[in-house]
């Protein structure tokens, strides 16, 4: 998909429901961001602990691994092969669901509503999946 129409549907799907603070698509296969709201800022190693929490869910889940993003720390609290969730009690939270071409990462700030940003993003993810991407 291009660039512009993953932003689109980033802002139209995650963003309007005003329960995401950020969001960026990242490709499985480069490991490279297609597409991301404005103030997304995610270092290439952070893209790699996303993909080996995706790789070792049970790993992340048992040892309640700590995900990094944009200098946030978050415990992982749920990890599974489609979706990580993971929260800093001062901060909010982390979500991000795998699809077959794309990782969707997205974050949440501690007054947004983390049931709703949940479903903003797995509805993304599902979306993505009936594409076959």
């Amino acid at each position: 998909m291009a660039f512009n129409l993953l932003n689109s549907i980033l802002n139209e799907s995650l963003i309007v429901t005003k329960q995401i603070s950020n969001a960026c698509v990242v490709s499985i296969a480069e490991l490279k961001i297609k597409a991301k709201t404005p103030n997304m800022f995610i270092k290439p190693e952070e893209i790699s602990v996303i993909k080996n929490a995706f790789d070792n869910p049970k790993t992340v889940r048992e040892e309640g691994n700590k995900i990094s993003l944009m200098d946030v720390q978050y415990n992982a609290v749920r990890a599974d092969n489609r979706s990580v969730y993971a929260k800093n009690e001062s901060k909010g939270g982390l979500l991000a669901v795998k699809t077959k071409l794309y990782y969707i990462i997205a974050t949440y700030d501690k007054q947004q509503q983390p049931g709703i940003a949940v479903e903003a993003i797995e509805r993304l993810g599902s979306y993505f999946k009936t594409k076959n991407q």
